[in-house]
């Protein structure tokens, strides 16, 4: 394969002809576009080698997958669908011919499904698939192959981007992102609208919201961008679309699609969009605008008899709230957005405390861990040893058993309600093994959860995990291993997992605004923070760490 980069913008690389000088490249020493262009089949190839040069091409997604057609005999040509999905797999992979056919065994590391939605593998049993071949005009050519591509998992990176699409939470108050992995070429925009437009992926139905009426499509599979205006026309049940619905439509389109920067070659950015109706524009709306909430960047902790927001070698205490958190002997607390509402566990369960000074006592079973807040006002609880004990607690003293879906967990280690409250991520156990699963929350009346929607199996993790705290609004951080050998990996819901600076002697882990905010405790109280490839500490003396939903700011 012929790997071509470019420093500004890709353009056609001819395939053909003789070798040109070219002029001075100019650049800023940036990053790359990277575009693979992948050679044709070659003259008297064989089956096998027909085989491994289609594999190949597939990491030239441009114009629909032209040179990896080029495998293919007439009749596949324009049957075959490179979108159905992905196979990502870490190489080594064999090429076996088997009578008139090649079998192809690969030991996969994760794989796209046709909506984009990314899942790494459990295990790397071999998957194998058999490629049948004939003759045409002389030459060999795929006669029948499995739908979806194969890639190398250092190629699906250059390849493919990831796109978050826009939902809203049940109030329409909030966005929720729904990621999603497609190929870089010029009709990225229409996928990433035609996936939008599709729904949610399964796993949060029930949870999120869409503002287009059920029904809509695009016109045609198409759309264009152009300069930097993508023009997205719509299907009849948008025309029951009123202002309000409209705005968040466009809120939608924008969000999903301001991410293509133009950036990776062939692919338009897009800074506005249009909508039409069957070819028709639209009524003016005003922009809707809703911001991803954010936590404030001091690390709120508990110091000696203060409770606070560090800064230097001060706390600045929350009004209301910080004096009631220490007279209750907390060891673990959530701060509410507004900063009007705490909950915190002690010896005695967990105990809500508002502002206003109302202090009640939720929870008083035994073992609970920490408790998580959603946006909504619920305080959740749960005890270790009873994973399906899951209860909601709203601000007036009411409490509701939320039904949970997760199955063959003995115990559960760590569970963290998203920001927006649509999502759950919790560190289940069974034996020696923790998975890391997320599920979408279903809520009735005035929001009230009602249940878990089926988890999503996100890790699998041989090594124990002890905490999972979210980094922003698609990735979060486990915490894995004791004190003597502790790793903490960040893992994107619907996206790939990276290993974060190792430390050790590490208790506990919160998340801020962003990788580069997470705060880690250890067992000695100190306070450390992610400085590029290190910890460096930013306190001493904490006995613990909470975790903010927000900030009123």
């Amino acid at each position: 394969m012929l790997l071509v980069a470019v420093l500004s913008a890709c353009v056609g690389i001819p395939r053909g002809g003789s070798v040109q000088d070219g002029g001075t490249v100019e650049g800023d020493g940036g990053d790359v576009d990277v575009n693979f262009i992948a050679p044709g089949p070659a003259e008297g190839a064989t089956p096998e080698q027909i085989l491994r040069g289609f594999i190949d091409a597939a990491a030239s997604p441009q114009n629909n997958y032209e040179i990896a057609r080029e495998f293919l005999a007439p009749a596949l040509r324009s049957d075959w669908d490179p979108d159905a999905g992905v196979t990502i797999d870490q190489g080594g992979r064999t090429f076996a011919p088997v009578a008139d056919t090649v079998q192809l065994t690969v030991s996969p590391v994760a794989a796209v499904d046709d909506r984009g939605e990314y899942r790494e593998s459990g295990n790397s049993s071999p998957l194998s698939w058999t490629y049948s071949f004939e003759q045409v005009r002389g030459e060999w050519r795929i006669a029948a192959a499995p739908p979806g591509i194969v890639l190398e998992s250092s190629t699906f990176a250059d390849v493919f981007a990831a796109y978050s699409l826009s939902y809203f939470d049940p109030s329409f108050t909030r966005l929720v992102p729904d990621q999603r992995w497609f190929p870089s070429r010029a009709s990225t925009a229409t996928r990433i609208v035609g996936a939008l437009l599709d729904g949610p992926a399964e796993w949060l139905k029930g949870a999120v919201a869409t503002a287009f009426p059920e029904g809509t499509s695009l016109t045609s599979d198409a759309v264009p961008v152009e300069a930097g205006t993508a023009r997205v026309d719509l299907t009849k049940p948008a025309l029951q679309a009123d202002a309000v619905t409209l705005q968040r439509m466009q809120l939608q389109l924008s969000s999903s699609l301001v991410q293509l920067s133009g950036s990776v070659g062939g692919v338009a950015a897009v800074s506005n969009v249009a909508i039409t109706v069957v070819g028709n524009s639209t009524q003016t709306v005003s922009p809707l605008s809703l911001a991803a909430p954010r936590v404030d960047p001091r690390a709120l902790v508990q110091r000696g008899d203060e409770f606070g927001f560090a800064s230097g070698n001060r706390l600045e205490a929350v009004p209301g709230i910080s004096t009631a958190v220490v007279a209750a002997g907390a060891d673990a607390a959530v701060l509410s957005a507004d900063h009007d509402q705490a909950a915190v566990r002690s010896a005695a369960g967990v105990t809500v405390i508002q502002a206003d000074g109302d202090i009640r006592l939720v929870d008083n079973r035994q073992g609970l861990l920490p408790p998580t807040m959603d946006p909504f006002g619920f305080t959740w609880t749960v005890p270790a040893a009873a994973p399906s004990a899951l209860l909601a607690h709203d601000a007036a003293g009411g409490t509701v058993q939320v039904a949970t879906s997760w199955t063959g967990a003995s115990t559960i280690d760590s569970i963290q309600v998203s920001r927006e409250g649509t999502r759950l991520v919790a560190l289940l156990r069974d034996g020696t093994q923790s998975r890391l699963v997320a599920a979408a929350i279903i809520r009735g009346d005035r929001n009230a959860p009602l249940r878990l929607g089926d988890p999503v199996e996100l890790r699998v993790m041989s090594t124990g995990a002890t905490a999972v705290t979210w980094v922003d609004d698609i990735t979060v951080a486990v915490l894995l291993g004791g004190a003597d050998a502790t790793t903490i990996v960040t893992q994107q819901i619907g996206g790939r997992s990276a290993p974060v600076p190792k430390l050790a002697d590490v208790t506990n882990l919160v998340g801020g605004n962003g990788p580069t905010q997470l705060r880690a405790l250890t067992s000695d109280g100190r306070l450390l923070l992610p400085r590029g490839s290190s910890w460096q500490e930013a306190g001493s003396d904490v006995r613990f760490i909470a975790t903010q939903l927000g900030s009123p700011d």
